[in-house]
């Protein structure tokens, strides 16, 4: 995705429409339930997404999960405070089920959320007040060169791979202090 490109015609979508539309394209999914923050977000992302790609919108973590794991996201905004789910447990539970980076937005002000979050494998984490439309744009580039980079590495490992074990010839790979990594 190019995310600073032109707006997306199709428009955003909630629960079991997003699942039933548009199966096959790439998704941001956005995991917010204040109805004014979540409008918000989707102003700003009106401007940063490509004519591909769909926005579903979740209000609750269960729903969340539920669209993370039919759909083929690619990268989460997420709330951490949500109805059924509060905190870094929240993102947590996100990360075990998205397979690709988590940003959280949030609107706690707590000086050490930040550092917490990236700890525990946030991609990024953007405050509410901070949030803008270039912001965004930003991030969700950045974030989605990483998850493609992060694809092409796994393709090319596992090609790597079936050549290595698939090779009729004794392979012995070495580290640097010459002991033995791998052999066939």
């Amino acid at each position: 995705w190019d995310w600073d490109a032109r707006p997306m015609q199709a428009g955003t979508q909630t629960g079991a429409t997003a699942r039933a539309t548009h199966a096959g394209a790439p998704c941001l999914l956005m995991v917010e339930d204040n109805a004014n923050d979540a409008e918000l977000i989707q102003a700003y992302l009106s401007d940063a997404r490509e004519g591909g790609a769909q926005v579903l919108h979740a209000r609750t973590l269960a729903e969340g999960i539920a669209l993370a794991r039919s759909r083929d996201v690619r990268v989460v905004l997420l709330d951490l405070d949500l109805p059924d789910s509060h905190g870094f447990q929240t993102l947590e539970s996100m990360r075990d089920a998205a397979a690709g980076p988590v940003i959280v937005i949030s609107g706690n002000g707590h000086p050490q959320l930040e550092s917490e979050a990236l700890r525990r494998r946030a991609y990024d984490v953007i405050a509410k007040h901070e949030l803008d439309a270039a912001t965004l744009r930003r991030v969700l580039r950045l974030a989605s060169l990483h998850e493609q980079a992060g694809r092409a590495q796994a393709s090319a490992d596992s090609r790597y791979r079936a050549l290595i074990e698939n090779s009729s010839e004794a392979l012995v790979l070495l580290d640097a202090d010459g002991r033995i990594e791998y052999s066939s």
